[in-house]
């Protein structure tokens, strides 16, 4: 088999068999123990895990460097890498993975800081993607919200909406307005405070036994707070978990006012709910949504700053 005989030559590790675990991981079976391959499209995933090296961050899954030096190996217009297998967890409650999650994002974030001078129109173009993203979040509440005014029957899930509207649409509008102070703090700044980023977060990814992140897939250099967006626009059930934001990461990573102000507006730009016709899974989605705005309108009073 070419995959079999790819790891072999690249890495001398003899592969038994294969247990596919999905479309983009293999587990190796082999006579040296039992290894994880991954496929990934992202060839730019070497120079971030170079990166990610270059910090000594024990928080994160030791890729095998291959005979060629690389991280990564081509392996028909793909690439690969290979790690160790690690313990599995069991028994361990989620929330227990995510203060250990946030620890270290913290900590990724803390120690990969740098400034990188940016061109005249380079806040310019943010603010129009974050204010066109506020746009559209609103049209499509609006046009949901119509959809349910006219039913003369509404479902639960149309209820929760209907009675709760007039707080989505006060949470973007604040999303406005915090984006609208941003653009005053950062109005004369030639440069940019970055890190690295981790943007992919999964309860499968964390080992609290062996304290590791897997998956380092979507590393990438960016905003430190797009790494929170990024999180909660996809999992928005968790930020009612807010204390592990604000015990387990804030208060490890000192945000400038610029990062807080835009913290607070992305924060603010409610993720979609999407429903369908089980109405059972309607009614558990509305209600992670509108714990998201409680939660939401709590971390916007803790992470507040003075005026200027």
């Amino acid at each position: 088999m070419l995959l079999q005989k790819t790891i072999h030559d690249y890495y001398s590790i003899h592969v038994i068999g294969f247990i596919k675990i999905n479309d983009g991981v293999l587990k190796l079976k082999t006579d040296q123990g039992k290894y994880y391959l991954k496929f990934v499209d992202n060839q730019n995933l070497e120079k971030h895990y170079h990166s990610l090296c270059a910090l000594r961050l024990p928080q994160f899954v030791s890729v095998i460097i291959n005979h060629q030096h690389h991280y990564l190996t081509v392996y028909k217009e793909r690439y690969f890498y290979v790690m160790k297998a690690l313990e599995e967890d069991s028994g361990i409650v989620d929330d227990m993975k995510l203060k250990f999650y946030f620890e270290c994002l913290a900590h990724l974030h803390q120690h990969s800081f740098f400034y990188h001078q940016v061109s005249d129109c380079f806040f310019k173009e943010q603010y129009q993607h974050l204010k066109q993203t506020i746009q559209e979040r609103m049209i499509y509440y609006q046009d949901l919200m119509k959809r349910f005014e006219t039913l003369k029957f509404r479902s639960p899930s149309g209820w929760m909406l209907v009675l709760n509207y007039y707080r989505i649409d006060e949470t973007l509008k604040n999303a406005c307005f915090y984006l609208d102070q941003y653009c005053k703090l950062i109005e004369n700044k030639k440069e940019i405070r970055l890190a690295l980023t981790y943007n992919h977060f999964d309860f499968d990814h964390v080992y609290f036994k062996e304290r590791k992140l897997i998956s380092i897939d979507h590393l990438k250099i960016d905003f430190c707070v797009y790494d929170l967006y990024h999180l909660y626009q996809n999992h928005p059930q968790l930020l009612y978990y807010q204390d592990c934001l604000c015990d387990h990461y804030l208060k490890h990573v000192e945000l400038c006012d610029s990062e807080i102000r835009l913290l607070q507006c992305l924060l603010s730009i409610v993720p979609i709910v999407v429903l369908s016709q089980d109405e059972v899974y309607n009614v558990i989605q509305m209600s992670y949504f509108l714990d998201y705005l409680n939660a939401v309108k709590e971390i916007n009073k803790k992470i507040r700053i003075d005026d200027k």
